[in-house]
């Protein structure tokens, strides 16, 4: 699921803004010592959304501090963790005009872009795509914060990819592009590949496209597969009776679709040969 998703995002979010250049300095390397104080006790609040009002705080008393980037990216990632989207967005909308190259807060757009868009919302979209493209533009020029591991950098930017790509594969499909939709979400299923949001749309750019493409039964299993995973009885009857209907005008009957699901829920984690 989306929210799934977000979730690993802002773990991985976590770890390298701990990493970052904070860690390497202490209260003796800033000229107004309350400046440091100030953001630490900001950092080591333990409530979300009290450590991202702590930080707009901290933005606000100290505009030209050098760890006013670092400060909006934590309210980015703190009012996330408080379920608080909107306010995140709004802080990354921030944080663009000052660094408009921000991966951090291009990613959050693209993500809030995008859940909002699904929500019905059709003008969070374009907004959406711009942070996606230009996020795919900037990520491969993303320096690496000092003290993460280049194992843990590279997860976090295949992450970053699986957001933008996801909300780029999203836009494709609501325009009926098949064929892009089908390219994007392939890399962002491939960075995420228990996301059932992309899993299943990725499904549906397979069925829905002329001519129907046959990956798409195999997607739409695994998407139902992940759905029973999670205990998502709902989803994962739906979608069942989407491509049912779709399996019957493409093979004539139900014949070998049970057995397919079967087979993919057991464990089969790629399409075959085939």
């Amino acid at each position: 699921m989306a929210v799934m998703r977000w979730l690993g995002l802002v773990l991985s979010l976590a770890v390298a803004l701990a990493a970052s250049d904070i860690a390497a300095q202490t209260r003796k390397d800033f000229q107004i010592p309350a400046e440091y104080d100030s953001y630490m006790a900001a950092l080591n609040t333990r409530d979300p959304a009290r450590r991202a009002t702590a930080m707009e705080v901290f933005i606000a008393w100290y505009p030209g501090s050098t760890l006013r980037t670092e400060a909006f990216e934590q309210a980015i990632a703190a009012w996330q963790a408080a379920s608080q989207p909107a306010k995140a967005d709004v802080v990354a909308a921030r944080l663009l005009q000052i660094d408009p190259d921000n991966v951090r807060a291009l990613a959050n757009r693209a993500y809030t872009g995008r859940t909002s868009a699904v929500a019905g919302d059709a003008a969070a979209l374009p907004p959406a795509v711009a942070a996606a493209e230009r996020g795919l533009l900037v990520l491969p020029k993303w320096q690496k914060p000092v003290l993460l591991t280049d194992t843990a950098f590279a997860r976090v930017k295949e992450q970053m990819a699986g957001v933008f790509n996801g909300t780029l594969g999203f836009a494709a499909l609501q325009a009926k592009d098949y064929d892009n939709a089908r390219r994007y979400y392939r890399l962002s299923v491939a960075a995420e590949p228990d996301n059932l949001q992309d899993v299943y749309q990725l499904a549906v750019a397979h069925l829905e496209g002329t001519p129907l493409d046959a990956h798409g039964f195999w997607y739409a299993a695994r998407a139902i597969a992940i759905a029973r995973a999670v205990k998502n009885a709902a989803a994962a009857t739906d979608i069942d009776r989407y491509v049912r209907s779709r399996y019957r005008i493409y093979r004539g009957s139900e014949e070998g679709w049970n057995e397919l699901v079967a087979r993919v829920v057991a464990g089969e984690r790629a399409p075959p040969a085939n």
